[in-house]
């Protein structure tokens, strides 16, 4: 499918100039706030006491105050925003390897389909997959294995990737540091949400990349993430409007399961409706509940299966 790389080759586009964006939030300095005036009359008497004219003096203290109010900006958002870097930074810690069992619900216009498959990275790899059941069906062998080799085949696929060039926490400083930023502390919950406000980013020639809007929930004492939405704000259009994600939406649950490991999966569900090349999905719902995770010995000790986080481009055409 030509749109998975087309997507893909975006992140380069970022870097090479062919785009155009919001200014970043915290070059958005409000030069009418008394804290701002204020600091423009003290350089503008320094600057004045430096032989500068009152014309000069003003131009100067202006464009320095401007620059202080930014870095410190900067440095002010980058701090907020420091406790759920760190609690993202548990992620990147070894689980060892657990086997669980997810119950898979998919709802399209037309039907519903429910599938539970358990995981258990103790068997060999063609064993690693087993569906229970399918819309309350027990499969028989050949449906079994035919899904054992889809799901090894994918799993393989997915090894094959390039590690992404940025890690999740350097794209999230990079958020804090240019999109809007919300943290909403509760004490009643002993929570604390922090929401990130993409910016829209026309792509010239190609399209754009809509508005959207990230949450991460994390609790207060142990600074764990409990939960993490991504929801776009408006249309994603793209190739003169062949290529249009109408709406996606994602949320994800975790669960501390033992301490000192990262937090579990527990849930998924994600929404979308898309229209790629004419064909046009409807709303479509996929849901993934996470149960009886247990700890077990890897099989030859060879690998360590994580759970990911749905993203829109799992959805695409040619992602399956």
């Amino acid at each position: 499918m030509l749109l998975r790389p087309f997507l893909a080759s975006l992140g380069s586009l970022l870097f090479a100039g062919c785009f155009s964006v919001e200014t970043p939030a915290y070059r958005k300095v409000d030069r009418d706030a008394p804290a701002f005036k204020e600091a423009v009359v003290r350089e503008t008497a320094h600057q004045q006491e430096q032989g500068k004219s009152p014309a000069k003096a003003e131009e100067i203290a202006t464009g320095k105050v401007t620059r202080q109010f930014i870095m410190a900006e900067k440095a002010r958002r980058t701090d907020q925003v420091a406790p759920l870097l760190q609690a993202l930074a548990a992620f990147d810690r070894p689980r060892g390897c657990w086997a669980y069992t997810v119950t898979i619900t998919t709802r399209k216009p037309d039907k519903t389909t429910v599938n539970i498959v358990r995981f258990d990275p103790f068997q060999p790899e063609e064993r690693l997959w087993t569906l229970v059941t399918h819309d309350g069906q027990t499969p028989d062998e050949k449906t079994q294995t035919d899904y054992r080799r889809a799901q090894l085949r994918a799993w393989k696929k997915q090894l094959q990737k390039s590690p992404p060039k940025y890690s999740q926490a350097e794209i999230l400083k990079l958020q804090a540091i240019g999109d809007d930023m919300e943290i909403t502390p509760s004490d009643a919950t002993n929570q604390t949400t922090f929401a990130f406000i993409r910016r829209h980013i026309h792509f010239a020639m190609i399209g754009d990349l809509p508005r959207s809007r990230e949450t991460y929930t994390t609790e207060n004492a142990t600074n764990t993430v409990l939960h993490h939405t991504d929801t776009l704000l408006e249309p994603a259009v793209m190739l003169g409007g062949s290529v249009k994600m109408e709406a996606f939406e994602s949320l994800t649950d975790y669960l501390p399961i033992e301490p000192g490991l990262p937090p579990f999966v527990s849930k998924t569900k994600t929404h979308y409706h898309e229209q790629i090349f004419g064909k046009d999905t409807g709303d479509v719902e996929v849901e993934k509940v996470y149960s009886d995770y247990r700890r077990v010995k890897c099989y030859e000790d060879r690998f360590e299966v994580k759970i990911g986080e749905p993203s829109m481009m799992d959805f695409m055409p040619g992602n399956d």
